[in-house]
């Protein structure tokens, strides 16, 4: 004879005694905030996307939101605190006179740094994500080496294949 399932009781058992998670090896605030969204495009770190009201105005070029925008994908969104909507061509221009200028990229309305749409990167650089290998480097807001440290990789596994060229 054997049993498919532990029974609830064998369960509750089980959980009582089990260890308390370490909460040394969990990420740290920024890092958890960092990456709270959970691939919603709509909400990035706890900031929600505001809607946009009828007559309002995009903060850089003061003209109103036309009917479609939202939906067409016209528009960009502050995911550093305030969700305010922005045209994208403007957002776009923003941030390159920033650049240009080189100062930090910000939002225009709350000034905190700007988070990027897909890539979930801060202007500051707290988070670094490769399209081309996938993954996102959070090394920055641990307070590590943003550089891959391969020192310990062994020879036979290619350490090479992990470094650039």
């Amino acid at each position: 004879m054997y049993q498919q399932a532990l029974l609830t009781t064998e369960l509750t058992s089980l959980f009582a005694s089990a260890p308390q998670p370490h909460t040394q090896v969990l990420a740290n605030a920024a890092v958890r905030r960092a990456m709270s969204s959970g691939g919603d495009e709509d909400f990035h770190g706890g900031v929600k996307r505001r809607s946009v009201e009828e007559d309002e105005l995009c903060q850089i070029c003061y003209e109103t939101f036309e009917d479609g925008e939202e939906a067409g994908g016209k528009l960009e969104w502050c995911r550093g605190e305030c969700g305010k909507n922005f045209h994208k061509d403007c957002i776009k221009q923003w941030k390159s006179q920033c650049q240009k200028d080189q100062k930090p990229i910000a939002c225009p309305n709350c000034r905190t740094d700007w988070v990027d749409e897909i890539a979930k990167k801060t202007s500051a650089g707290g988070v670094e994500y490769n399209e081309e290998d996938g993954y996102v480097n959070l090394g920055k807001l641990q307070g590590m080496p943003e550089e891959r440290d391969d020192s310990s990789y062994s020879e036979w596994m290619g350490r090479s294949r992990y470094r650039d060229g």
